[in-house]
């Protein structure tokens, strides 16, 4: 099969988002001292993944439905861009992401 799937390229993307959520816990448990003994209070998870037509070809694109927190000192907006600042991050150094560039839908 030619192509790159779409898949590998989320997988990275998938690492430097747990990367980021691992970084904005701890700062999170270093301080506030009510959200210390929670051992996850800002996670963010991939619900659902599904991509590709059929089983012989590379999955060319995807779908990923990802829940991101809201920290209790931001606003959905201040969160919603610092999810969009995380994948584009994420995204940097990714040929592929960039002829391929995210869409991002909040719902």
């Amino acid at each position: 099969m030619d192509g790159e799937s779409a898949l590998d390229h989320f997988l990275g993307l998938y690492r430097k988002l747990r990367v980021a959520e691992h970084t904005l816990n701890a700062e999170v448990s270093r301080t506030d001292p009510l959200l210390k003994t929670t051992s996850l209070p800002y996670p963010t998870s991939v619900n659902t993944v599904t991509g590709g037509v059929n089983a012989d070809t590379v999955m060319g694109h995807m779908r990923a439905m990802i829940h991101f927190a809201v920290r209790v000192d931001e606003t959905v907006k201040e969160a919603k861009e610092r999810f969009e600042r995380t994948l584009k991050e994420a995204s940097e150094g990714d040929k592929w992401l960039q002829e391929h560039p995210l869409e991002v839908l909040f719902y």
